[in-house]
């Protein structure tokens, strides 16, 4: 399948925000491969909201797709979005809070109204699509100080979700809603009780991470060493879709280096095309993404703050977890980046590459 965001989104003006809109794209420049398990709740959910004018449905308004960060969530979903030719009005759940009482309510509601009207104009598909939901003033947790805005918003998205067809004071066309996200508990329990949203959890397989992970290097690796996308995976398997979707920019900085190294100049023709080749050439050897994720593995959050962080050797020993929170200060031979046990299974997989380019 195919997917990329325009670089000029589409607007269109009502109310107080001219929201950007993602329009489904007829030629993307970038292939992926979404599996169906992930593209048919999305399907089924905006195609029953639209189905209620038609048959007596009462399906939830909201579709909460949870997982762990870096998976592809948000991104895959705009990607099944412009497949089904349905319209996406972005939203970021950190915008949804405000320094005055009632601006969560009046963002989300300015937002929604819009969605519907621009519905009404262009008679297609739309949704609106609410990135990190759980960073928004919805959320309550322990460290999080409790603010009036999030009674409000929790309030208004029940309601709205309760009746679709009218947000505040306004009528208006039912807008199925995707909210995306990695914890979901600190949401109030009645607003996420079955009938206002469904839940669906994206936790990929080792094989459809291995298939999505190929299907992005298809264009840079060796035809031959493709097959081996596989092991790679594996190798890094406890690590997000996020970590090898990185390793295309490594492989384009270091070919960008290797121009200025050459040249000693910025010289953005030589760059572009050396950058365009690399991208459809098949030119990449496996070893180079063997190296440079290794490389990226290594390279975790350290806290250089804390004057015990620092070890006996000089190395820093905090690290910060996969939703981005520091952990808690661990022990050297704790430690989830296990160097020794990374270079015995690269130092393996080297050894496997030999011996197949010596066939």
């Amino acid at each position: 399948m195919d997917y990329s965001e325009p670089s000029n989104n589409e607007k269109f003006r009502k109310g107080k925000t001219a929201w950007p809109v993602i329009a489904p794209q007829k030629n993307p420049r970038n292939r992926i491969w979404i599996p169906e398990s992930f593209s048919y709740p999305i399907l089924l959910h905006i195609i029953k909201n639209d189905l209620v004018n038609f048959v007596d449905l009462r399906p939830p308004l909201i579709l909460a797709i949870q997982g762990r960060a870096g998976e592809g969530k948000s991104f895959q979903t705009r990607g099944v979005c412009s497949n089904l030719g349905v319209y996406v009005i972005p939203l970021s759940g950190a915008s949804l809070g405000g320094s005055t009482e009632n601006a969560a309510v009046e963002i989300l509601e300015d937002a929604y109204i819009f969605a519907s009207t621009f519905k009404d104009k262009i008679k297609q598909h739309t949704v609106l699509l609410i990135d990190d939901f759980d960073l928004s003033v919805a959320s309550v947790f322990e460290e999080r100080r409790y603010t009036v805005n999030t009674q409000l918003l929790t309030g208004f998205i029940m309601n709205l979700a309760d009746d679709p067809n009218c947000c505040g004071a306004e009528r208006t066309l039912r807008i199925p809603i995707i909210v995306t996200g990695n914890n979901f508990q600190a949401l109030h329990a009645p607003l996420i009780r079955d009938g206002r949203i469904n839940f669906f959890n994206w936790e990929p397989t080792l094989e459809l991470k291995t298939e999505v992970v190929r299907t992005i290097f298809e264009t840079l690796i060796q035809e031959k060493e493709l097959q081996r996308i596989g092991e790679l995976v594996k190798l890094y398997k406890d690590l997000p879709i996020s970590f090898f979707t990185a390793l295309m920019d490594d492989i384009i900085d270091e070919a960008i280096l290797q121009v200025y190294k050459r040249d000693r100049s910025l010289n953005m023709p030589t760059i572009e095309k050396v950058v365009t080749d690399l991208l459809r050439g098949r030119i990449v050897k496996f070893q180079t993404l063997l190296d440079l994720a290794k490389k990226r593995y290594i390279a975790v959050a350290w806290n250089y703050l804390e004057s015990d962080s620092i070890d006996e050797q000089g190395e820093n020993v905090y690290a910060v977890n996969q939703n981005g929170q520091p952990s808690e200060n661990i022990k050297k031979q704790e430690r989830k980046f296990n160097l020794d046990s990374l270079n015995r299974r690269v130092r393996s997989i080297v050894k496997r590459t030999g011996s197949n380019d010596n066939e």
